[in-house]
């Protein structure tokens, strides 16, 4: 609730939901006032992802549940698809696992150009957002027909065009990340509306993305390099849930019970006050960026 208040009205939004039962029916249609798409079944974003780049008759964006839009003017930027944008995107990264110099866009919040799926599909064929050759081993907790081996043709494409090219060793691109690639193939751009990386700041003053918030309330706290960016994202979680609670259906109150405990197994303070205290001041320490 909390991301789509802060979509502006004249924003053309259609929430996505899967696997929700009555309960939670219910309060979307009390206190959300947009159109929703009801899927009976849970599934991995890839399957959505391929979808929407399947049936999709327009250019459209994606903004991730976990996603909060402080600065309204982005979604009109990202729209604004100029000649050779493939892909407009706000959080961009340099992804050394695929040996290509090129930035290319994450999903949390983007906007993607139809004409230059319909070009990409017409010379390659379909490019899936998501391909992967994970061994069965590591399907365990996966939809093994979410995932679609890369062919040794298209492996050859890419070296092709990108000589330093190599099949990373879990051997899988990330969402959008190889139709990005074959964008870049074709000529086109990924546009970066906000010179923001991904691998280093889900937080600036147009956005923020908080990032793993299906797993948030039963994170354990055992890498430093990532610590202070994952006690933000659970004390900022914390309070949304809090918030929260009074309308949701009971049985989030056990969730909530949890979250209390792995606050304190993590050594931070459940206080109101001493996390909003707490998050005031990190977001001063980061750094702000601008158009």
């Amino acid at each position: 609730m909390e991301s789509v208040r802060r979509v502006p009205a004249d924003v053309n939004l259609v929430i996505i939901t899967a696997g929700v039962d009555q309960d939670e029916k219910d309060i979307i249609e009390k206190y959300i006032g947009r159109e929703v798409i009801y899927l009976e079944n849970v599934y991995p974003d890839m399957s959505i992802w391929e979808i929407l780049f399947r049936y999709n008759k327009y250019s459209f964006g994606w903004l991730d549940v976990d996603c909060f839009v402080f600065d309204s003017s982005l979604f009109k930027d990202l729209s604004d698809l100029n000649d050779g944008v493939g892909v407009n995107t706000v959080w961009a990264g340099r992804f050394s696992r695929y040996q290509i110099e090129d930035w290319l866009g994450n999903t949390f919040f983007a906007f993607y150009n139809k004409r230059a799926m319909n070009e990409i599909f017409d010379k390659y064929g379909f490019i899936s957002p998501r391909i992967a050759r994970f061994p069965d081993k590591d399907l365990n907790y996966l939809d093994k027909e979410c995932y679609v081996d890369i062919s040794e043709e298209q492996i050859e494409l890419l070296k092709d065009k990108f000589p330093l090219f190599k099949e990373n060793e879990r051997g899988y691109f990330d969402t959008t990340h190889l139709y990005q690639i074959y964008i870049l193939m074709n000529g086109m751009k990924i546009g970066r509306v906000r010179n923001v990386d991904s691998l280093k700041e889900y937080y600036f003053n147009g956005a923020l993305h908080l990032g793993g918030c299906n797993r948030i309330h039963v994170y354990r706290l055992d890498n430093p390099k990532t610590n202070m960016v994952f006690k933000f994202n659970m004390r900022f979680s914390y309070l949304l849930l809090k918030k929260y609670l009074p309308i949701l259906p009971e049985y989030y109150r056990e969730i909530y019970k949890v979250f209390t405990k792995t606050l304190k197994d993590n050594g931070i303070c459940a206080d109101v006050e001493n996390l909003r205290s707490s998050i005031s001041r990190y977001m001063k320490k980061i750094r702000w960026i601008s158009k």
